[in-house]
């Protein structure tokens, strides 16, 4: 001991106390740790009147021995990493501040904090608790703050913060204050906290706006419903999980719809949360406090991860019941034309992300919040100590070795110089099945430009089928867009170089060959005065093996007559077409053969007609040209019954939290004019609206518009419906 205490007087200028086994930082003296230093203190207390300062990523301060230790002084504890392993039930006190800059380590015996230490975070590092393999009851005992670096962007965040506080929200993310009224910002800790609004305003404790709209969300898994959050005086439970409108720090002007952003750092102190978390339906005997899951296949559960550390998704799905391997969460790098962020999926089974552009993988950041999908009545979620992870690890099966194909829909405009808006990506591999699967994953709609793979009837972000086959084709939707112009990015890796990639384009009735295993980057034009232009079927890709027919189809037609749909279409140079079949859907995606028609040989061009006698209320055709060599498909055509009535109707009504839920049936493709319509006549909210065969449309008000009731107003040139909604 004696010897160590010398070698630290020589290198570190300590002040030792022998007798004592003490060792002093005299006042004004600062210890520059250097790289892969360890300093030991076996047995010793440590007191800090001068400063430790870590100047390096490698640094490590290791506490070890037999008695009971302290840390003290008035001096600056910054240290890189912070190991504890002393002999089993001793234990290391923080009685002064103690800031981490890494990890901290619990080996063995105790670490009691005393409200003492802190986990930094900024731009390049959040520092994490390590698994904890010390198995003395409550290895890290009293409260330690917690911070998460949030990125300059206005943009909703999914977070949790990773401890049980014995305070309010407010204490914690809002710097214990908020603002009383529109003309005060108080902002008592510059580039830390962030403004929380709500109902009630600063009575519920929230920071005062002239609309109050709440920026605070919890998700009711039991009703499947966003919820605004009361007041801010509720406590943080490791685990729960929420939406938050981070609009940058407290220095954030409030009385403009547009303020510019900043970064700034949430900081929540109270207990951490160590050992076993279980999320468990209600009696199911999970962790207690924590929001119960959905007892039944198919809910959706916002839950986020309990620990002030990475935690691996591979690793909780392999050792939970019930649940499906895809997580959804909402990222705020991802643009969209109104730069409000996107959802991305990652599917545990494919290993793999639906956006290339997002970072988004296994790796649960602390305190990051996210959808999961129960897939059973008895669900159970489990995050275990050696879970915890600070990398990637492998997955159940190489997502390299797997054909694949990726699109991403870039913006290609002066403003969003070529930036993700959205993607999916389906993977080919006999070992999944082409029936909707655990190797699926949902979409979740974003509230700006989507970007889907239709399936079975479902719209999917990630999919795992079958290898591919002769004509496979993936039938892409593409929805909610805003720009007159966008690209598609498509990438596609380790197919046979014998197949032959495609994208058709329905709109242009072009057929454009991919790079196979390289990128292509197509852009294409949006023209919202033409319906078709903007069909959110424009897009599908398709596999071939054999050579392009050279038929030509002159035209396709398909009129409503006396109840009955005529279909007709004429070919040019349909020399070698053995046959046509014509294929119908009722949604625009799934299509089915109704009939095969034999080619009339004798003759290079010729017209073809057949009578659909039971027609539904929307009916799409296509024909299908087909010979020994290969096929060709001609345009969509639509033939919709003139009884068929157009409608809109708001669920839920009143609305909630400022978005209104339209569900459209039977609207034409087209552009509509959709407007607010307040009781003196004003327009308070108006937005052009593209009916793209998709029934449900989400309208994101703006903070201003007023509580009460309005007039919603929906047309085009040929149609106008209202209806009368109340926004609460």
């Amino acid at each position: 001991m004696k010897t160590f205490l010398l070698i630290l007087t020589i290198l570190f200028g300590l002040q030792i106390s022998q007798a004592q086994d003490t060792a002093k930082i005299l006042s004004g003296t600062q210890i520059n740790s250097i790289n892969n230093a360890f300093i030991v203190l076996r047995n010793i207390n440590l007191v800090n009147n001068g400063s430790i300062v870590q100047t390096t990523n490698s640094g490590t301060l290791k506490i070890t021995g037999a008695v009971n230790t302290t840390t003290s002084g008035s001096g600056t504890n910054t240290i890189d990493k912070l190991e504890i392993s002393l002999d089993n039930n001793i234990t290391h006190s923080l009685s002064s501040p103690m800031s981490i800059k890494s990890v901290v380590t619990v080996n063995s015996g105790r670490l009691a904090s005393a409200g003492n230490l802190t986990l930094n975070s900024d731009s390049a590092n959040t520092a994490r608790v390590a698994p904890i393999l010390s198995t003395t009851t409550t290895p890290i005992s009293g409260d330690v703050t917690v911070e998460r670096y949030v990125k300059s962007r206005r943009a909703f965040r999914f977070l949790s913060a990773p401890v049980n506080s014995s305070t309010s929200i407010r204490t914690n993310w809002m710097e214990n204050t908020n603002n009383p009224n529109t003309s005060t910002n108080n902002n008592p800790v510059p580039g830390c906290g962030t403004h929380i609004t709500g109902a009630g305003s600063s009575t519920n404790g929230f920071d005062a706006t002239n609309t109050n709209s709440p920026s605070m969300f919890t998700y009711n898994n039991q009703t499947q419903l966003w919820e605004a959050v009361p007041n801010t005086a509720g406590l943080f439970t490791a685990g729960n999980a929420y939406r938050l409108m981070v609009r940058g720090s407290r220095s954030t002007d409030l009385n403009t719809n547009t303020p510019p952003s900043s970064p700034t750092t949430l900081r929540a102190k109270g207990a951490l949360a160590t050992g076993q978390i279980l999320f468990a339906k209600s009696g199911g005997g999970g962790t207690a406090g924590l929001s119960a899951l959905k007892d039944s296949a198919g809910g959706y559960n916002f839950i986020a991860n309990p620990y002030a550390s990475p935690v691996d998704w591979l690793q909780v799905m392999a050792n939970s019941a019930n649940i499906s391997p895809s997580i959804y969460i909402f990222d705020p790098t991802i643009t969209g034309a109104n730069g409000r962020g996107g959802y991305v999926a990652y599917n545990g089974l494919l290993g793999q992300n639906n956006n290339a552009s997002s970072c988004i993988n296994n790796n649960l950041q602390a305190g990051q919040a996210f959808f999961v999908q129960t897939t059973a009545t008895n669900p159970v979620i489990r995050f275990e100590e050696d879970y915890k992870t600070t990398e990637n690890l492998p997955v159940y099966r190489d997502p390299q070795t797997i054909p694949r194909i990726s699109v991403e829909l870039l913006l290609a405009d002066s403003l969003h110089p070529i930036s993700s808006a959205d993607g999916f990506a389906v993977y080919f591999s006999n070992s999944f099945s082409n029936a909707i699967g655990p190797e699926d994953s949902y979409k979740f709609i974003n509230p700006d430009e989507n970007i889907a793979i239709v399936r079975n009837g479902q719209t999917l972000s990630l999919e795992g089928r079958q290898s591919v086959i002769d004509y496979d084709t993936i039938f892409i939707k593409l929805w909610h867009v805003f720009q007159t112009s966008y690209r598609l990015k498509i990438k596609s890796n380790y197919f046979d170089p014998n197949t032959e990639v495609f994208l058709e384009d329905r709109y242009l009735n072009t057929l454009k060959p991919l790079l196979l295993n390289d990128s292509n980057v197509v852009s294409f034009n949006l023209n919202y005065a033409d319906p078709a232009s903007i069909d959110t079927n424009r897009f599908r890709i398709v596999f071939r093996t054999s050579s392009i027919l050279p038929l030509n189809f002159i035209s396709t037609n398909a009129v409503w007559n006396n109840k009955r749909v005529e279909v007709s279409w004429a070919v040019a140079n349909q020399g070698g077409t053995n046959n046509y079949e014509v294929e119908k859907s009722v949604n625009g995606n799934d299509f089915k053969s109704k009939v095969t028609l034999q080619s009339s040989h004798e003759t290079n061009q010729a017209a073809y007609m057949w009578i659909d006698s039971f027609p539904s209320a929307t009916n799409y055709y296509r024909i299908k040209a087909v010979n020994t060599n290969g096929w060709l498909y001609s345009k969509v055509v639509t033939a919709k019954s003139e009884q068929a009535i157009s409608t809109i109707k708001i669920l839920p009504n009143p609305v909630q939290n400022k978005i209104i839920h339209m569900i459209t049936a039977n609207l034409e493709n087209g552009n509509y004019s959709l407007k607010l319509v307040n009781t003196q006549g004003q327009v308070v909210y108006s937005e052009s609206l593209n009916q793209l065969n998709q029934p449900v449309h989400f309208i994101h008000l703006e903070a201003k518009v007023a509580i009460g009731p309005y007039i919603l107003n929906l047309e085009s040139d040929k149609l106008k419906l209202s209806e009368i909604i109340m926004i609460k």
